[in-house]
């Protein structure tokens, strides 16, 4: 049962290491896609 697991495992810490960087971007982002938006 462990085997099954590895993959899924190595799956969800790619997962949230791909968050993590999205969330860190959009905090430093933040001023910068609001005038986006608007110009948008």
């Amino acid at each position: 049962m462990s085997i099954d697991l590895v993959p899924l495992t190595r799956n969800s810490q790619v997962w949230n290491k791909c968050f993590r960087n999205t969330v860190l971007w959009n905090y430093k982002k933040e001023k910068d896609l609001a005038v986006w938006d608007k110009a948008t």
